[in-house]
């Protein structure tokens, strides 16, 4: 597998069929599916200047990206031979793109984090001030657009050590995505299991309670709003920790799909071993497919976790439907 052109694939006609036909597919739901994604996500006044939003509409652009620039080229290769330079365009946009949507998990996930591990400076200061959002979002746009340049543009000796930093830093970001989870998951654990006891001990209070009413309806009000308090407080970790879980769900697929070509490429670009390389040649057409199937996976995520996603698409195909 040659990371500057197509590499020549050693398929029979039914698997060449095959192939195109998910990847097809693929295309098809993944580009209507992402493009529903950001008019859902902008149909939402209340949410649509939160951090997680404009993160998630820019992971949207960035598979649509992927669809519509590069996920084309890679069909059209099964049958016909694609000329080397506009070969390396096409991938110097593919792995730089997918960077990108790496990059892009990474900032939702620190979001995450920080409305997990440090709630009252989220929810207080960064919850909707998305200066600091967007502000990541240009720099990581702006690092793609240089790195895809330079990989296109460069000889093929320097792209292949770009390759090779990018795919170790794609490692990097996958093992931090990773420690994050961790951590967020341990904490979520420790505070969901803090919050079933109190309210085990408030039962087990109001059961024994021997308060005489007069004392009960003095200091009744100051409970009552600290309850409330308590209340929000507790509300708002469970609606994060939902957002946590589909974020996890949404990572956990990337890493699915696109772990295998990495350390396929990996392996291809260590080994001197022709037999080994031949054999990688014949698997590497499955396991790319694998990996372009997860720019459909998100909107299929969403639409099963999130009920707001769900309503918002009734509502637009429900539009749609008058129209016609």
């Amino acid at each position: 597998m040659n990371f500057t052109t197509y590499p020549i694939y050693h398929l029979t006609e039914i698997e060449k069929t095959t192939l195109c036909i998910f990847n097809v597919f693929s295309m098809a739901f993944g580009l209507l599916g992402n493009i529903m994604v950001v008019t859902v996500l902008n149909l939402h006044q209340n949410s649509r200047g939160m951090p997680s939003t404009i993160i998630l509409r820019s992971l949207a652009v960035s598979d649509i990206l992927i669809i519509t620039s590069v996920q084309p080229l890679y069909v059209y290769s099964f049958f016909y031979i694609v000329d080397t330079s506009l070969a390396r365009v096409v991938q110097a946009s593919r792995w730089a793109l997918v960077l990108a949507s790496l990059l892009h998990l990474l900032v939702v996930s620190v979001d995450r984090f920080l409305a997990i591990c440090r709630p009252y400076l989220y929810h207080q200061k960064l919850k909707h001030t998305c200066s600091w959002c967007i502000t990541a979002l240009v720099i990581v746009w702006c690092f793609i657009i240089v790195l895809g340049t330079a990989l296109a543009l460069v000889a093929k000796s320097t792209a292949r050590v770009i390759h090779g930093v990018v795919g170790f830093l794609c490692f990097l970001v996958m093992i931090t995505l990773i420690v994050i989870h961790i951590r967020l998951f341990n904490v979520a654990t420790r505070h969901r299991k803090k919050i079933e006891k109190e309210h085990a001990v408030k039962r087990v209070v109001r059961s024994n309670s021997t308060e005489d009413e007069d004392s009960h309806n003095s200091q009744g009000g100051e409970k009552k709003q600290k309850h409330r308090h308590l209340l929000r407080l507790q509300l708002t970790f469970f609606h994060e920790l939902r957002a946590f879980k589909t974020t996890s769900i949404v990572c956990g697929a990337f890493l699915l799909s696109w772990l295998p070509l990495l350390i396929m490429g990996l392996i291809y670009m260590t080994t001197r071993d022709m037999n080994d390389k031949q054999t990688m040649l014949r698997i590497f057409p499955y396991v790319n497919t694998l990996a372009f199937l997860n720019s459909a996976q998100n909107p299929f995520i969403y639409s099963v976790k999130i009920y707001t996603f769900r309503e918002s698409l009734r509502i637009i195909t429900g539009r749609i439907r008058s129209l016609a």
